[in-house]
This record gives structure tokens, C-alpha cells and sequence, in this order.
């Protein structure tokens, strides 16, 4: 290799070195957080905010994606069933237990989700509620309760019976409150909840918004104006003042560094896997505007119940899958009519109808004859589609009544097809006969 070549390479070696040096360390500034990395992960309240909104996230998001496979599954189960419709004999048997044991899963899917949408509903404006307390709080703690001033003597001091007005800076605003710009994720570090079980929570406790001390509590001290004796606090009779011996004194308010809670400190509280108290209401939490911690612990407990079991797609099961997950052995010993004896061993009976290479399950019994074509017809059209897309639209249940009927059809003994061929070929054939009959008469008479 050149000199140049070899400094080429160096260059190119060197590129690739920074280059993985910058994806690892911005890979490392992401975490996933669990219980374990939870306290070093989640430290601010808005940390917090954002931590309780992406757990509601994470329920519609496996609401959303049981919905959408519940979808998928129903279309499967169309399929497995107009493929019934189109076989014969073992086949046939098998599309009818496959059908009927999608059919019962999807119907069991189906039937989870009106709970696990009322479950993530309520955990979604629970949360939303607590998040509306804790930013209002985090917002209101951001900024100090009032500006400093001070009373003296001169044109600033009051005189007689006039108020004292001072004057304070605390406001919250929408615009500057914490944002959850990504959903689902926590800090400016966009960390990501992992998929495993967490039993902590990350709250900003409501003990801690409950507490009337701020942290620096506004105070009022005497002092000297600028040049003077340092004053101190005097009393005579029923009067307190400011004031020293040869000067008089100023009475300074400080608000400037006083905040309104003491700190808003997140707290990793342990949930046990078997504290089954944490999933009983002790209220009606729809009615609460504002949800306490058990409220918290208490939909994050029954959303952790559901989140917890995977969505599983019947396309991408394999066949000991669908025998565990579904009902198939129960629908191939009705299919087959076995009986009680013969279904203590349902292995043989599977290998009958699927074959005895389970690798190939998917592809031979979905893959492959989804693509395949079926017709389907009304009055007024005939149409040829792939089976895989009739299975999806409203043209389902046409396709499948054509397919019975034309299966049927062709199955009855009364039913057979003829060849136009075959049948001129018999008629030559029988003339022929015939004429060759009345020669062979003809023959005997003329001898």
C-alpha cells in the first residue's frame, strides 16, 4: 500500500473512531428507567410530571395496540375460515379448527378490551389531574414569593394609621410551567420507561405540597441606613421598633428568597408485587380532583395488571403457540370426533391435519393460500380477489356464501361435470355401432 493509501486509511480509521465515540456517548445519555434506576433518573418534579404522563402513556399505548391486533386477528380468523369454505376433506377439517379456535380467541380479546380501555381512562385523568396539581406547584415554586423592600424614616414611612402594602412577585404562567415535549419519555435526556414491572412511583408526595413553610420564610429585620449605626429592635410600652441610639433605623421585608414549599422532593415509594391492597379504591377516584398518592398507587396498580400481558397475533404464532394460546386441540377433537380416549394424546391428530413439520405451519396454512384467489359474487358483479384481502373488507361474507355454495355444489353426487368431447365421441360411437349392427344383419339374411 502507498503512503498515500496508508494515510487514507488512517483518516478513514479515525472517522469511524469518532463517529462511534459520539453514538456511544449519545446513546448513554438515554436510559431506560426501572426500579433500580429510577432514583437517579427521575430527581425533579418535572422529572415526576413527566415520569406518572408517560405510565399513561404507556396504557393507551398497549390499549392502541390491542386494538389494532384484535384487528389483525379477526382478519386471520376471516381467512382461516373462507379457506374452510374452498377445502375438502383433511384440509377442510383443518380451516375449520383453525377458524373456530381464531374465532373464540379474537371473541376473548374482544371481550378484555371495554375493561382495559375503562382502566387506562381512569389512570389517564387521574394522572392528568395529579400532573395539573404538581406543575401548578413546581410552576408557583419556581419563583419567589415577593420582592424585597424596606420601611424608614422620610418619604417611604408611614405615618398614622396608613396600611403597609408589600409588594409580591408569585404567579404562575402556562407558558413557562413544565412541558412534556416527547410523549412517553422522562427529562431533556428523553429516558424511556422499560418493559419489565416496576413497583415504585416517582411522586412529588401530596404530604409535601400539604406543608405551610416555605423555604426560606420571609422575614422583616432592622438595619441601619447606608453610613448609619446599626440599629436594633426596640420596645417601650406597647410599641416595637427600629431604631439606635444616634440614628434611626429601617425595617427591610425579604421576600426575594423565600419559595413556597420547602422543596418538592420526588419520593421512590415501594410497592410490593403482592400488596394487592394497592389495586383496592378507597374512593371514587373519578370524583377527585385532586387524586392522593393512593389514588396514584391505586390506578398505576390496575393499568401494571394488564400492561404486564404481552398482545399476541395470531399470524405470528407458531402451531404450539396456537395449541397453548387458543383453543385448537379442543376444536380438532370436535372436528375429528374423537373421543375421550383418543384425546389424551392430541399429537398424532395435530400432525394428521398440519403436517409433521411445525416450521412450516405458518407458511403452508396462512402465507401461502392468503395470496391465493377466491371469487366472490353479487347480482349485479363477480370478482376475483386474493383471499388475504377479502378477509378484510365488506366483501367478506359474500365471498364466503360463494365459496359454500360452490363447494357444496360440487360435492353433491348429483352433480357432475360433463365433457361436450365426450359426449359427440359417444355419439359417433353409438352410430357406428348401430351401423355396423345392421350390416352384421343384413349379412345373416342374405345368407
Amino acid at each position: 500500500m502507498t503512503a498515500q493509501g496508508c494515510d487514507l486509511q488512517n483518516k478513514i480509521s479515525l472517522l469511524f473512531l469518532i463517529l462511534n465515540t459520539y453514538t456511544l456517548q449519545t446513546t448513554a445519555q438515554s436510559k431506560t428507567i426501572d426500579d433500580d434506576s429510577l432514583g437517579t433518573t427521575v430527581t425533579t418534579a418535572f422529572d415526576a410530571i413527566q415520569y406518572i404522563a408517560a405510565k399513561a402513556a404507556t396504557c393507551e399505548d398497549h390499549v392502541n395496540s390491542l386494538a389494532s391486533t384484535v384487528e389483525a386477528n379477526l382478519a386471520t380468523a376471516n381467512t382461516w375460515t373462507i379457506l374452510e369454505a374452498r377445502e375438502t376433506a383433511d384440509k377442510k377439517l383443518a380451516y375449520a379448527a383453525l377458524s373456530a379456535a381464531a374465532t373464540t380467541y379474537v371473541q376473548k380479546q374482544l371481550s378484555t378490551l371495554p375493561k382495559q380501555i375503562k382502566v387506562c381512562q381512569q389512570q389517564s385523568e387521574t394522572l392528568n389531574r395529579r400532573i395539573g396539581i404538581t406543575t401548578l406547584a413546581a410552576e408557583l415554586n419556581s419563583k419567589p414569593i415577593g420582592a424585597d423592600t424596606k420601611l424608614g424614616i422620610g418619604n417611604d414611612s408611614p405615618s398614622g394609621g396608613q396600611k403597609i402594602d408589600i409588594t409580591t412577585a408569585l404567579a404562575a404562567t402556562a407558558a413557562t410551567a413544565c412541558r412534556i415535549d416527547s410523549r412517553g419519555t422522562v427529562g431533556d435526556s428523553k429516558h424511556k420507561l422499560g418493559k419489565a414491572k416496576q413497583t415504585k412511583i416517582a411522586l412529588i408526595t401530596e404530604a409535601i405540597l400539604q406543608q405551610p413553610n416555605p423555604a426560606t420564610k420571609p422575614s422583616v429585620s432592622c438595619k441601619a441606613p447606608t453610613g448609619g449605626t446599626s440599629p436594633q429592635w426596640t420596645s417601650s410600652g406597647n410599641a416595637i421598633g427600629c431604631s439606635a441610639t444616634t440614628q434611626p433605623g429601617e425595617m427591610h421585608i425579604a421576600l426575594s428568597t423565600s419559595k413556597l414549599f420547602n422543596t418538592l422532593t420526588v419520593t421512590t415509594a415501594k410497592l410490593s408485587d403482592d400488596d394487592t391492597a394497592n389495586c383496592k379504591g378507597d374512593a371514587d377516584i373519578t370524583k377527585m380532583s385532586w387524586p392522593t398518592d393512593n389514588h396514584v398507587k391505586f390506578v398505576k396498580c390496575q393499568a401494571q395488571a394488564i400492561t404486564a400481558t404481552p398482545v399476541q397475533s395470531l399470524k405470528d404464532m407458531s402451531l404450539d403457540t396456537l395449541r397453548s394460546a387458543t383453543q385448537l386441540d379442543a376444536a380438532v377433537a370436535t372436528v375429528l370426533g374423537l373421543t375421550k380416549e383418543q384425546r389424551t394424546d392430541m399429537d398424532p391428530h395435530i400432525k394428521r391435519l398440519f403436517g409433521t413439520d411445525p416450521a412450516k405451519f405458518t407458511e403452508i396454512f396462512l402465507t401461502t393460500p392468503q395470496k391465493s384467489s377466491a371469487k366472490y359474487e353479487m347480482p349485479e358483479e363477480s370478482t376475483t380477489k386474493a383471499i388475504g384481502e377479502l378477509a378484510q373488507e365488506e366483501n367478506y361474507v359474500t365471498a364466503l356464501v360463494h365459496l359454500k355454495k360452490t363447494t357444496t355444489k360440487k360435492s353433491s353426487p348429483d352433480h357432475k361435470q360433463t365433457n361436450p368431447k365426450q359426449v359427440n365421441l359417444s355419439a359417433k360411437t353409438r352410430t357406428k355401432m348401430t351401423v355396423q349392427a345392421k350390416s352384421a344383419n343384413l349379412k345373416k339374411e342374405s345368407a
